[in-house]
């Protein structure tokens, strides 16, 4: 089922998905909790917090245990943290892992939870509903008195604090504390506080606070709430061990009472459904793997319904799924939360719909739209919130797999990817990899992945229109920057793919417009490998126009005669970027990114060398990309100091320069 499909060893500098993610540079924003006493709190703020016991508290040795932690919330925005102090704290720090500009929430200790191995945290959105089913990663430190032998402190109510969401980190705000008042103090914009009881800081808020029309937060809503009663005619699933349930019944309905549902010991315990089966879940029913079943949902039924369910904590090994494990065609997978899965939480067969689904902290992807055979035709995804996937970390542990992200696409022939919300997942958020066609990418927000927004590569026939594009691609591109490697680093990025008439789709150019574009690593690049070509050891298929299975007749001597010469070659071609928004601000990206590697776009190819037999040695390719394959910058509107990269690297330009003789690109830009 792993198909990888990259550029040969001798060309990879020139291959941004092959990358070392770096997290160490990314900003930390500092908070601290203290829990001592009766008073407790944590605080997801740019302050730092702290309540002493009292003036009368006698000195003590202290005993310290510091740690970083990731916890997963379950439906009451809860999760427990253990520690090793063997008391309970009569403090802990903590600081935020956050990334900058985060959607803010409040992080709480539970009142009663500490004790001398654990505590209990609470998150808390600031519309007052937990933050449920999250992934929350932060520093703390705990510490108590080796004198308290154990006692375990009784929190008061907590201090709560809001941060506007998509505001740049303002300066630190400190907060001191004396024995009668709290005092405040922060950046310009923030408020100054004075209280006896509780602190409160407000960071600077801006209109941005808002998702943009079109995507959709769904992780932790009420939208994941299904039916509180069996619809009529179905199958009630009690809580408990279901093992014994027999799930293979054809036009049937299972309703999943509330609580956990378990399905037995064994690694392959598994539903297996029959054809048009529909299985709803109750309001907090959940199903789940106990990290030893691998799938949740198996085999080639068609037809099957999945709604309202939390399915978690299945074992799904690298490049397999845990919804429609074996592809069936015709699944509808709505309303469900799938989160903190090995694998890819669902693969896909045709006509899959995925509306309104929290798809977040899987292992490896959200979503991995394989089928064997390469038949997958028209899916639709719609209204979902993809959060977090790949914690695996599976691109460090075996570089250049090209196995990570929100979603990839194999040989997928049609998918509509709208209103989604995309973002903080460990790679690029919307990745098709190989001979995909007619994909329309339209009014979602991809904001804050590691990788490219949109990487699109080696596949034909794309419109990516209307969407809000955010601080991605930083991991990426700071992996590049630090070791001098200058090849432009798009947000959008477009290897090896073009429009083609002769290829059936809803257009036959690769349309980029309508789209904004904000302190991103770097804007939309064109890149074609010389080197990479049908016949080679680069990629396992063909292109669409020669067959996918026929790889022999680019081999020479075919490959040096029309039709072959041109129709083994993904060319990346007939490309219009047009009416796009770009804002680049360095001292905002990264903690401020270096002049010449970020805030770049690209036309550009490498010299061809490999192999010894390829027709494209030489300046061929990057004759054909720049000037001779239809691609066409036009009507832009550019704040920053933009640079553009064409030809190949080394060239660049500013926005002048590039618009003029001999590229004359980005006609009525300004």
């Amino acid at each position: 089922m792993a198909r990888h499909s990259h550029y040969d060893p001798e060309h990879r500098r020139h291959a941004p998905h092959r990358r070392t993610r770096r997290r160490s540079h990314r900003r930390r924003r500092s908070l601290t909790a203290a829990l001592i006493g009766s008073a407790t709190a944590i605080v997801i703020t740019g302050a730092i917090a702290v309540f002493p016991t009292s003036a009368e508290t006698p000195a003590a040795t202290q005993l310290e245990v510091e740690r970083t932690v990731t916890c997963l919330t379950d439906a009451q925005g809860q999760c427990t943290i253990g520690h090793t102090l063997g008391v309970a704290p009569t403090q802990i720090e903590v600081t935020s892992s956050l990334p900058p500009r985060a959607r803010a929430y409040k992080l709480t200790v539970v009142p009663g939870s500490a004790n001398g191995d654990q505590f209990e945290v609470r998150a808390e959105r600031n519309n007052g509903k937990p933050k449920s089913f999250s992934r929350i990663r932060f520093d703390y430190r705990a510490s108590a008195d080796a004198n308290v032998g154990g006692a375990t402190s009784s929190p008061a109510s907590p201090t709560t604090t809001q941060e506007g969401a998509e505001t740049p980190s303002p300066a630190p705000s400190t907060t001191t504390s004396t024995t009668g008042t709290t005092t405040t103090t922060a950046a310009p914009e923030t408020t100054t506080a004075t209280t006896s009881a509780t602190t409160t800081t407000t960071e600077p808020t801006t209109s941005g606070a808002t998702l943009p029309a079109g995507a959709t937060e769904v992780c932790g809503t009420d939208t994941l709430n299904g039916p509180d009663t069996p619809p009529e005619g179905a199958v009630v699933v009690p809580a408990g061990d279901n093992s014994g349930v027999d799930f293979g019944h054809p036009d049937t309905t299972y309703w999943f009472a509330p609580g956990v549902h378990t399905l037995g010991q064994g690694e392959y315990a598994q539903i297996v459904p029959g054809d048009n089966a529909t299985f709803v879940g109750a309001p907090d029913a959940v199903l789940d793997g106990k990290n030893i079943n691998r799938y949740a949902f198996t085999q080639h039924a068609s037809g099957v319904t999945i709604r309202y369910l939390t399915i978690r904590n299945f074992v799904a090994p690298t490049n397999e799924g845990v919804v429609n494990h074996n592809s069936g065609d015709g699944w509808t997978i709505a309303r469900n939360t799938l989160i903190n899965n090995a694998g890819a939480a669902m693969m896909a067969g045709s006509g899959q719909r995925m509306i309104g689904n929290c798809v977040a902290h899987n292992g490896q992807y959200g979503l991995n739209a394989f089928q064997a055979g390469n038949q997958i035709r028209d899916i639709v995804l719609r209204d979902n919130e993809f959060a977090g996937n790949h914690t695996a970390d599976l691109e460090a542990q075996n570089p250049g797999c090209g196995c990570s992200g929100a979603m990839k696409f194999w040989s997928v022939d049609g998918a509509q990817i709208v209103g989604n919300w995309i973002h903080d997942n460990h790679g690029p958020g919307v990745w098709a990899d190989t001979n995909n066609n007619d994909f329309l990418i339209e009014r979602n927000l991809i904001e804050r992945n590691d990788g490219q927004a949109v990487f699109y590569e080696i596949s034909y026939n794309v419109v990516v229109r209307d969407n809000v594009i955010r601080h991605n691609t930083w991991a990426t591109g700071r992996a590049f920057a630090d070791r001098n490697d200058p090849f432009p680093i798009g947000t959008v990025y477009l290897s090896e793919a073009g429009g083609e008439p002769r290829v059936p789709a809803r257009s036959s150019v690769v349309e980029v417009s309508g789209n904004r574009f904000v302190n991103n690593w770097g804007g939309i690049v064109g890149w074609e490998n010389a080197d990479r070509f049908c016949g080679t050891n680069t990629t396992s298929e063909c292109t669409l126009l020669i067959g996918e299975n026929d790889a022999d007749r680019c081999a020479p001597p075919g490959i040096n005669a029309e039709p072959e010469y041109s129709d083994c070659r993904w060319k990346t071609q007939r490309l219009r970027v047009h009416d796009n928004v770009f804002v680049h601000e360095p001292a905002k990206i990264d903690d401020g990114c270096p002049a010449g590697y970020c805030g770049v776009s690209g036309l550009l190819a490498n010299y061809g060398t490999w192999p010894d037999w390829s027709p494209y040695h030489g300046r061929a390719v990057q004759e054909a990309i720049t000037f001779e394959q239809d691609n066409r910058w036009f009507d832009n509107d550019y704040t920053g100091a933009w640079r553009f990269v064409p030809y190949e690297t080394g060239r660049l330009l500013t926005l002048a320069e590039w618009q003029a003789a001999p590229y004359e690109q980005d006609a009525g830009s300004s």
